[in-house]
C-alpha cells in the first residue's frame, strides 16, 4: 500500500489523497468493474510505457501486425452457476441457426439476476469475429424469448381507448339528450321537468344552449383525436419512417418491374466505359487545395464509447438486417468488451462485414 501511494504521490504531487482513501478507490474500481480490462491495460501502457523493466502490458499491440483471423473473446474462468450452466447450454444449441426469424419485443423486464446469469453464459462463449459475436447476441435472445411473454410486432391487437375520448363522447350523448329534450319542450310534447341546469331559463334560450353545448364538446372531441393522431404519427415516424409513409399511400398494388429489364437498364449506366477529362481545372484545383490535408490519426474504439453509443438507442427501435434490437446491445455489457476488440482489429486490418 505505501509503496502504491508513494508512486501515486510521485507521479500527482498536488493529489491530496491519502493511503487509505487511494485504496479504497482502487478497490471501488475493481469491485463496480467502473474500468474495462482493455481501459485498465491503455492506463497502465500509458504509465510505464514499454521501455520500463518489469512491466508487460496486455494486449498491446506490435509495431507490425501480424495476419490475424479475429480477436478471440478471453473465456472466464469463474464457476457458472447452475442457471447459467443451463442458459450456456441453451445458447450453445441455437448457435449458428438459419435462417433469422424477427425477435419479439418482450413484455416486462427481465430481473436482476437473469441478466447476471446471462452475462456470466456469455463470458463463458468465446467467439472470435464480429460477426459470430453477432450470431452470439441473437441466439442467447432467442434463449430469452423461448419462456417469456412479448409483445407480438404483427397481428391484430384490440385498439385502446383512451379515457378523454370516452368522458367527450359521454358528454356528446348527454348533450344531444338534452337538444331532444329542449326541442320536445318547445313543440308542447315534453311531459318530463325541465333539467335543473335550464330550470331558470326559457325554453329557446334553453335551445340555444344546448344546441351550442353539443356543437362545443363535438369539436373538442375532433379537435382532440387530431390532435393525437399528429402525435402518433410523430412517434411512429421516429422509429419506423417506412410504416408511415406505406400508411400514407394506402394499399400499393403496383407490380415490380422485371428482373431481366431492370439489371439491363442499370447495365446499360454503370458498365458502360466512358472517358472524361482527369485534366479539368477543376480537379486540379481541387487537388492543390487538399493536398496539405494532415493524415487522420488513427481511430481507437473503447468500451466507454460502446456503452455511450448504445444508451442513447431506443430499446425496441425497429432493428437492423441482423434483426436484433438496441436493447440486448445495452443489457448484455459481457459483450461490450469483446465488440470494441473486434472492431477495432477492423479498423487496423481494412476489413468490412459481410452482407
Amino acid at each position: 500500500m505505501q509503496r502504491m501511494c508513494g508512486e501515486w504521490e510521485r507521479r500527482n504531487p498536488h493529489s491530496r489523497l491519502t493511503a487509505k482513501q487511494l485504496v479504497a478507490q482502487c478497490s471501488n474500481i475493481h469491485k463496480r468493474q467502473l474500468l474495462s480490462q482493455l481501459e485498465i491495460d491503455e492506463i497502465q501502457h500509458k504509465c510505464y510505457g514499454k521501455g520500463e523493466p518489469g512491466r508487460q502490458v496486455r494486449g498491446e499491440v506490435s509495431p507490425s501486425p501480424q495476419p490475424e483471423i479475429g480477436y478471440e473473446a478471453p473465456i472466464s474462468t469463474d464457476t457458472l452457476s447452475e442457471a447459467a450452466t443451463d442458459l450456456k447450454d441453451k445458447i450453445m444449441a441455437r448457435l449458428n441457426r438459419q435462417p433469422r426469424t424477427p425477435l419479439q419485443r418482450l413484455s416486462e423486464v427481465p430481473s436482476e439476476s437473469l441478466m447476471e446469469d446471462v452475462n456470466a453464459a456469455l463470458r463463458a462463449i468465446p467467439t472470435t469475429t464480429i460477426t459470430e459475436t453477432n450470431e452470439l447476441i441473437y441466439a442467447l435472445a432467442s434463449v430469452i424469448l423461448e419462456p417469456r411473454s412479448y409483445k407480438s410486432n404483427h397481428g391484430s391487437h384490440e385498439k385502446q381507448y383512451p379515457p378523454w375520448k370516452r368522458r367527450l363522447e359521454a358528454k356528446i350523448k348527454a348533450a344531444r339528450r338534452e337538444v331532444s329534450q329542449m326541442t320536445e319542450a318547445q313543440r308542447g310534447a315534453m311531459k318530463r321537468p325541465m333539467p335543473k341546469r335550464y330550470s331558470q331559463m326559457t325554453i329557446p334560450e334553453a335551445l340555444e344552449t344546448a344546441k351550442q353545448r353539443l356543437q362545443a364538446s363535438a369539436s373538442r372531441l375532433k379537435r382532440y383525436t387530431r390532435d393525437n393522431e399528429a402525435r402518433r404519427i410523430n412517434r411512429l415516424f421516429a422509429t419506423q419512417p417506412a410504416k408511415v409513409y406505406s400508411q400514407w399511400q394506402g394499399n400499393n398494388n403496383r407490380a415490380d418491374p422485371p428482373r431481366l429489364e431492370t439489371e439491363q437498364y442499370w447495365k446499360g449506366i454503370w458498365e458502360r466505359e466512358a472517358s472524361h477529362n482527369s485534366d479539368a481545372q477543376w480537379l486540379v484545383d481541387l487537388r492543390e487545395d487538399h493536398s496539405n490535408l494532415p493524415e487522420q490519426n488513427p481511430v481507437t474504439i473503447t468500451v466507454a464509447d460502446i456503452q455511450h453509443r448504445v444508451s442513447g438507442m431506443k430499446n425496441w427501435t425497429a432493428p437492423g438486417p441482423d434483426m436484433i434490437h438496441a436493447y440486448w446491445l445495452k443489457k448484455l455489457t459481457a459483450i461490450h468488451e469483446r465488440l470494441a476488440a473486434q472492431m477495432n482489429q477492423l479498423l487496423r486490418m481494412g476489413l468490412t462485414l459481410n452482407g
